[in-house]
């Protein structure tokens, strides 16, 4: 796995591209007049909001789910400079954790709520940066879990 203190260009470079991903299919979704299926009616791709938390779950508040937003993406990137000389699994897991929050946090701050644009077997909606806070935190469990990964220093 690239290590993205050997090679931060190409690290912020990945990045900047998944968050460039999401906020292009977010930006497509809005110009659509209709959902459309792209795998039959399994999954289907449209125009979504969200003015809560994940799996539709709401705040009576959304300021507090921008300002707690704010608060765990700083949280995430001093986790990712305190664990560089660590595992590598750890370090992309965290950076993909905050990379979906800064892009979910771009939607709330711009429009209020959230633009997802899949729906998947009739799950709650969902978009690319919830999959990258899904992956990320999957990635962090599994730094925990490896024993080999603990033993693994990242390069400088």
């Amino acid at each position: 796995m690239l290590n993205p203190f050997r090679y931060p260009f190409i690290y912020a470079l990945l990045l900047w591209l998944v968050l460039f991903t999401d906020q292009a299919g977010k930006l497509v979704a809005k110009q659509l007049s209709a959902p459309r299926p792209l795998l039959g009616s399994h999954l289907v791709y449209g125009y979504f909001t969200n003015t809560g938390i994940g799996f539709g779950l709401t705040v009576p508040y959304p300021v507090i789910i921008a300002a707690v937003g704010v608060a765990i993406a700083g949280v995430l990137v001093w986790l990712i400079q305190s664990f560089r000389h660590k595992q590598i699994f750890l370090i992309w897991g965290l950076s993909l954790v905050c990379v979906g929050a800064l892009s979910n946090l771009i939607d709330r701050l711009v429009y209020r709520r959230v633009i997802d644009y899949f729906n998947l077997f009739g799950w709650p909606v969902f978009n690319f940066a919830d999959v990258l806070i899904i992956g990320g935190v999957i990635l962090v469990l599994l730094s925990w879990l490896r024993p080999s990964a603990k033993k693994q220093p990242a390069e400088k």
